[in-house]
């Protein structure tokens, strides 16, 4: 801090460092993506004017096969420039005879290295 004539005050403060990286497990982008334009679309807009601090969340949902997984994917990696601490996948199974229950979600993404570390297992 440095004060100046007239007793201004200066007060210099370092920029944060950046955030660490800690990885991502998304599939592989799609290199040829066509179709459900519309529906990208709107998935990125949202996302991108979600700017308050509350928490917005998306469904895709669908018949097995119609391409739900590769639209989420897509749109996952255009986001990931909002997201520079990175990003995580989960598999739901929810057309299987053994979908993954929301609470082995929650606990696995909060052991992930996104999550709580300090949590107990």
């Amino acid at each position: 801090m440095q004060i100046g004539e007239h007793n201004t005050q200066h007060i210099h403060q370092p920029q944060p460092p950046p955030p660490v990286p800690r990885g991502s497990d998304l599939p592989r982008d799609i290199a040829e993506f066509t179709g459900r334009h519309d529906e990208l679309q709107r998935l990125i807009e949202t996302a991108e004017a979600g700017r308050t601090p509350v928490i917005t969340i998306h469904t895709v949902e669908g018949m097995p096969g119609v391409g739900k997984t590769a639209l989420a994917t897509r749109a996952a990696h255009l986001l990931t420039g909002r997201y520079p601490d990175g990003h995580r996948f989960v598999r739901l199974n929810t057309h299987t005879t053994t979908p993954v229950q929301p609470a082995t979600v929650l606990a696995d993404l909060l052991r992930s290295p996104l999550g709580c570390r300090d949590c107990e297992p």
